[in-house]
């Protein structure tokens, strides 16, 4: 018996678009442009402060 998420309907009966369907947008890329240099300027600004942490960090003795 086949696993349904649909009554009656199995997930071998799910239509699945091809990937020549799936279209992305000029602006749907801007979007991932705009958040993945998001991301750098966190992991960035990240990585000054781990530094600076370091020197009010002390080990204990």
């Amino acid at each position: 018996m086949a696993t349904t998420f649909t009554p009656g309907l199995t997930v071998h009966q799910i239509p699945i678009p091809a990937v020549s369907d799936i279209t992305t947008s000029e602006s749907d890329m801007a979007t991932v442009d705009t958040a993945l240099s998001g991301i750098e300027e966190v992991q960035e600004k990240e990585s000054v402060l781990m530094e600076k942490s370091k020197s009010f960090v002390k080990p204990f003795e």
